[in-house]
């Protein structure tokens, strides 16, 4: 997907990332804060940024998936990307 795809699920507050992003991390808006977050598998603190942490590459690339927030899950902190869609790379 572009990003112009992902981007109506993003600012909902649905975790995105990019396949090429081999290390697991994913982003998401979070309304609450006014703010995006760039987080980690097995970490429980997310970055906080003003703008999406994006490059000019990621704008341009086409391996954008939309990830959901596990249905049990209470906190943001706890999700692992891609374990609804993508095994994190190792």
């Amino acid at each position: 997907m572009t990003f112009a795809e992902i981007l109506p699920s993003l600012i909902a507050g649905q975790p995105v990332y990019r396949k090429g992003w081999n290390d697991g991390h994913f982003i998401y808006y979070e309304e609450d804060w006014n703010h995006f977050s760039e987080a980690w598998p097995d970490t429980d603190w997310h970055t906080l940024c003003t703008f999406a942490p994006l490059r000019g590459s990621d704008l341009a690339a086409d391996d954008w998936e939309v990830d959901e927030w596990d249905a049990d899950e209470l906190e943001k902190g706890h999700h692992i990307r891609g374990v609804t869609k993508k095994e994190v790379v190792e």
